[in-house]
C-alpha cells in the first residue's frame, strides 16, 4: 500500500455581487482548494471521475456544468470515499492583484500541507496554455511564479519538509474535485442566490483557512 499523500490544488476568483442587482462588484473573493489522496487510493478515484464524466456526458467543470449537472457532481463526488478537502480563502473580499493574492494563500498552503497534513507532492493546474515550453521540468509564464513561492519559502525556512511541485492541466481528473470545491466556495462567498451549491459538499471539508490580504 502507497501511503504517500499527493495534493491537487484548483482556484477560483470571483467578484462580488451586490445584493440587490447582483450586479458585479469591484471586491472580490480568492479560493484555493486542495484535494488530499493517498495514492494507494488514486486510481481509484480517477476511475470514479471518469465513469461520473462518461455518465453526465460533459466535463467535469463548475463552469461549463448546468444547474442541474452541477448538482448532480457535487452530490456524486461529495460521495467518493478517496479524498479530503481543505480550503484556503480571503478573509475579506479586496481589490488586490490576482498574482499578490495568489502567493499571499500559497505561502499558506505549501506549508499547512506539507506540515500539517503530511503531504509530499503538490499537482496545481496550470495556468499556461502551452505545457510543452519548459527548461528543467519548469514551466513559464504564470507557473513559474508558483515555484518561486515555493522556492522563497524554502529559503527562509518556513517550509522544512520536502514538497514536489508540478502543474498539470484538466486532463488530470482529481483535480475536477479541486475545481468543483474552489468554485462552489466562490459562489457561496460571492453570490448571494448561489449558496446551495457549495452546501452539497461543504461536509467533505476538513477545515476552512481564512488570511488577510
Amino acid at each position: 500500500m502507497n501511503t504517500e499523500i499527493h495534493a491537487y490544488i484548483d482556484e477560483s476568483v470571483k467578484p462580488m455581487r451586490d445584493f440587490r442587482t447582483l450586479r458585479p462588484r469591484e471586491e472580490r473573493h480568492y479560493v484555493i482548494a486542495a484535494i488530499t489522496v493517498f495514492q494507494s487510493d488514486a486510481q481509484n478515484l480517477r476511475s470514479e471521475l471518469q465513469a461520473l464524466r462518461n455518465q453526465i456526458q460533459v466535463p467535469v467543470h463548475y463552469s461549463e456544468l448546468n444547474r442541474s449537472k452541477r448538482l448532480h457532481a457535487l452530490e456524486v463526488v461529495s460521495e467518493f470515499t478517496d479524498w479530503e478537502g481543505f480550503i484556503v480563502e480571503t478573509w475579506n473580499p479586496n481589490t488586490r492583484s490576482e498574482r499578490h493574492t495568489r502567493d499571499k494563500l500559497l505561502k499558506v498552503v505549501f506549508p499547512d500541507l506539507a506540515q500539517e497534513r503530511g503531504v509530499s507532492k503538490v499537482i496545481i493546474e496550470s495556468r499556461n496554455i502551452n505545457l510543452d515550453e519548459q527548461i528543467d521540468g519548469v514551466h513559464y509564464g504564470l507557473d513559474r511564479r508558483d515555484t518561486a513561492t515555493l522556492t522563497s519559502l524554502r529559503s527562509k525556512q518556513i517550509l522544512k519538509q520536502e514538497l514536489v511541485l508540478v502543474h498539470a492541466t484538466k486532463e488530470e481528473e482529481i483535480l475536477w474535485p479541486a475545481d468543483l470545491l474552489a468554485s462552489s466556495r466562490t459562489d457561496a462567498l460571492c453570490h448571494p442566490r448561489k449558496n446551495e451549491y457549495f452546501a452539497h459538499i461543504s461536509h467533505r471539508v476538513r477545515e476552512i483557512e481564512r488570511v488577510r490580504i
